[in-house]
Parts: C-alpha cells; sequence; structure tokens
C-alpha cells in the first residue's frame, strides 16, 4: 500500500483507512464517509451528480497513466470490440 498520491506537480502524504484495489469498495466507502478517495472523476460522476461526493482538490492536476484494454485473441476483433477502444480512446485522452 501507499502512503503517499501522486499528483502532476506535487505529492500529498495520507494515512490510508483503507487499502484496497477494488474501486467499488473505495466509491461505497467514501460515500459512507470513511474518507476520502484519489479516483478518476469519470468513475464517480453519478456520485458527484447525486451530491453523495464532493470534489475537494478541484486544482490539483493528476498524473498521466496509462490505460489497457485486454480482450481474447481472435483472427479478427469483433466490430463491438473496436466501437469499445474507439470510444475509450476519445473519453480517455483528455
Amino acid at each position: 500500500h501507499t502512503d503517499q498520491w501522486q499528483f502532476a506537480h506535487s505529492k500529498a502524504h495520507i494515512r490510508p483507512v483503507l487499502t484496497t484495489n477494488n474501486t467499488e469498495i473505495l466509491i461505497s466507502a467514501a460515500v459512507q464517509g470513511m474518507g476520502i478517495i484519489y479516483i478518476p472523476k469519470l468513475l464517480i460522476e453519478e456520485e458527484l451528480q447525486r451530491g453523495e461526493l464532493v470534489e475537494i482538490l478541484p486544482n490539483a492536476i493528476s498524473r498521466r497513466y496509462r490505460t489497457y484494454a485486454y480482450f481474447a485473441k481472435a483472427a479478427t476483433v469483433p466490430q463491438k470490440i473496436r466501437l469499445l477502444l474507439e470510444f475509450l480512446k476519445n473519453e480517455l485522452r483528455g
């Protein structure tokens, strides 16, 4: 586990209350008031819209991160996979 969050131009030292690699558990814990989370905004858009979570570091810029998509090897890539990959490229490019 880590005791710091890395931002583009700085870092924040933290004391974790909960450590997991499961984003659903992190989101649920934050909604229940167990602490704050550092997570991509697109993963919590619904919670933000419902007012269950609020942004507390609006000027913090995250480090760039890589996203990978994996799918079963096939002779051709199905259209629905190609469309999903194109969507993800457009949404995550920001």
